[in-house]
């Protein structure tokens, strides 16, 4: 049974299911431009999402990915362009 729900196409129609009534519910039909988005994560896998974290490492330390992603929410959120890339330099 728990094969059954670790397969990844059960999982994608779960998601797309759902994904589909929420645009329903918010009548904004545009929105279905996510569909191909959503077959990437979880069918084709090929983008690299995760681009805070190294590929292939099963563990990182967890301060180094606070740190990347705080540099990052703080440009996001209050529109800062400039990056300091000295910071990445480990």
């Amino acid at each position: 049974m728990k094969e059954f729900f670790k397969n990844k196409y059960l999982k994608f129609s779960i998601a797309v299911i759902l994904y589909i009534l929420w645009i329903i519910w918010l009548g904004n039909y545009w929105l279905l431009i996510g569909l191909p988005i959503i077959f990437e994560i979880y069918i084709i896998r090929k983008i690299h999402w995760k681009f805070w974290k190294k590929k292939g490492v099963k563990k990182q330390t967890f301060y180094k990915d606070v740190f990347y992603r705080s540099i990052y929410n703080s440009n996001f959120f209050y529109g800062k362009r400039y990056v300091n890339w000295r910071l990445f330099i480990c």
